[in-house]
């Protein structure tokens, strides 16, 4: 019996001691951000992501600041940031830069929804577009609570879904690009024909325009240009394994309400026009691809539609691809590198083009989503 009392003493001493020096391990602890101008991201490998950030300032890293889905998308809209939590997740998240950047709420959008984009109307009233419903949803970007739907199945072919996609507003017109892409065709979706820039009135939401693009497949985020009355989202039409040069820039003149010349054809370029940002009236920069899936970082005049120089290349050797890419309003262009060799976010100068990075900037996982967001 003594000996039984002993082993138990020695038993519990033992557990309190295991319990005891575990309390002395700390708890791995997110990093301490400052609520100043940041590069916003999402970073991936496809089987899980995180939400990372860079000081504007002093390029300081802040990497994995909390998980993401593995297919995430960030955006900075009317002061905001949120992450669409896209196919497997469909979710919202808001994040506050003035609580180091964590996650403020996370809101379903319905199963299998696949949020795409985010535009704030006003403190009270968002829209998300959804790839998999023939509606956006109309959210209070306050507390994430769906407050109501806009309906777009009025753009529907034959598959049932007008695959909503890009959004941009004015904070009176809300702007949003359908692909309308045929579901039916089996591989990779193509474009059914005839993709649209639709123009509702943000509060009522009455349709008020609806134009037809004159190149298909909008794929990249609809931005305002920097000196025009204009806005301009990048069309590639049929791409990626249907290679073909057979879209291009898209430039949306908001006064005429008339589509002027591409800023550049695809078939200008000799390239796949996957993205674009415009700088200035002269200036811009694409993300395009080859028929051997290379990627490249281009600058372009946007008056002339011609190719200025061609600032990286990533090769087929290199692996991965040029994934977005982001400007500071000033001299950096942000690029996110997922090569197979040394991925990250590499800067390169808009006035001379020349690579500011040594190395790129190590993100932890490849760099997926960008966007800039400032106090």
């Amino acid at each position: 019996m003594k000996m039984y009392q002993s082993n138990q003493i020695v038993l519990i001493f033992f557990i309190l001691l295991i319990a005891g020096a575990c309390t002395d391990i700390p708890e791995p602890t997110a990093p301490v951000v400052k609520a100043e101008a940041m590069l916003v991201m999402t970073t991936s490998d496809f089987t899980t992501g995180f939400f990372s950030a860079i000081s504007l300032t002093d390029l300081k890293v802040y990497k994995d600041i909390f998980p993401v889905h593995s297919d995430a998308v960030v955006k900075s809209t009317g002061g905001e940031i949120f992450v669409l939590n896209r196919y497997g997740a469909d979710n919202l998240v808001k994040v506050s830069p003035w609580e180091n950047f964590r996650p403020v709420y996370e809101v379903s959008l319905g199963n299998k929804s696949n949020p795409q984009n985010i535009a704030l109307v006003s403190p009270s009233l968002a829209y998300v577009s959804l790839h998999n419903r023939d509606y956006l949803s109309a959210i209070d970007p306050r507390n994430g609570k769906t407050v109501g739907t806009l309906s777009v199945s009025a753009w529907s072919d034959s598959d049932g879904y007008p695959e909503p996609s890009a959004l941009f507003t004015d904070g009176t017109i809300l702007y949003v690009t359908l692909q309308r892409l045929n579901r039916n065709s089996g591989g990779v979706w193509q474009p059914s024909g005839d993709s649209r820039l639709l123009a509702f009135d943000a509060s009522n939401k009455s349709i008020m325009a609806d134009y037809i693009l004159p190149f298909e497949n909008p794929v990249s985020s609809l931005r305002k240009h920097p000196v025009d009355n204009s806005l301009y989202v990048s069309a590639p039409a049929n791409f990626g394994v249907n290679y073909s040069l057979d879209g291009g820039v898209v430039l949306f003149n908001v006064s005429t309400s008339t589509f002027g010349a591409s800023p550049l054809p695809e078939a200008a370029a000799g390239l796949e026009i996957l993205n674009s940002i415009f700088v200035s009236k002269t200036l811009a920069f694409a993300i395009a691809s080859d028929q051997i899936f290379q990627s490249y970082l281009i600058a372009f005049d946007p008056e002339s539609g011609t190719v200025l120089h061609t600032l990286a290349v990533l090769t087929s050797s290199d692996g991965g691809y040029f994934a977005d890419f982001a400007w500071d309003g000033s001299d950096k262009i942000f690029v996110a590198d997922r090569s197979n060799n040394q991925p990250g976010i590499r800067i390169f100068s808009v006035t001379t083009f020349a690579e500011i990075t040594s190395n790129p900037l190590d993100t932890g996982l490849p760099p997926y989503s960008l966007d800039i967001w400032r106090p």
